[in-house]
């Protein structure tokens, strides 16, 4: 009980935000493709014979694209309460931005190797 007076109490910050859209945008994809890929897997049992498994494949690259794109949200909240309160520890933020720009670092890669192997 202690514990939910405590998170009723607590102010969010912008960097508080930016780590809740971190975890969100790991999160919120993850979820998105099982419930879909179940949807999928119960649809296709009803099916005689084979069926196509593209709407999976587009199911994936939707949930990476919205993972990459939570976390550029992430790292620009993070990024502007770093802009407001230059304080001790820099170094630790930027190792918390770069955290938070994994998922975007993993999106641009992906379609910067899918662009080059089309050439």
């Amino acid at each position: 009980m202690q514990a939910l007076l405590h998170l009723t109490r607590m102010q969010l910050t912008l960097r508080s935000t930016s780590r809740l859209v971190g975890v969100a945008s790991l999160l919120l994809p993850a979820g998105y493709v099982v419930v879909q890929q179940n949807a999928f897997e119960a649809w296709a049992k009803t099916q005689e014979g084979g069926v196509c498994g593209m709407p999976l494949l587009a199911i994936w690259f939707m949930a990476f694209a919205a993972s990459g794109l939570l976390s550029v949200v992430a790292v620009l909240l993070n990024y502007a309460d770093l802009r407001r309160h230059r304080s001790g520890g820099a170094a630790m933020r930027f190792v918390e931005l770069g955290v938070l720009a994994l998922p975007t670092l993993a999106v641009v890669g992906v379609v910067a190797l899918v662009v080059l192997a089309g050439f």
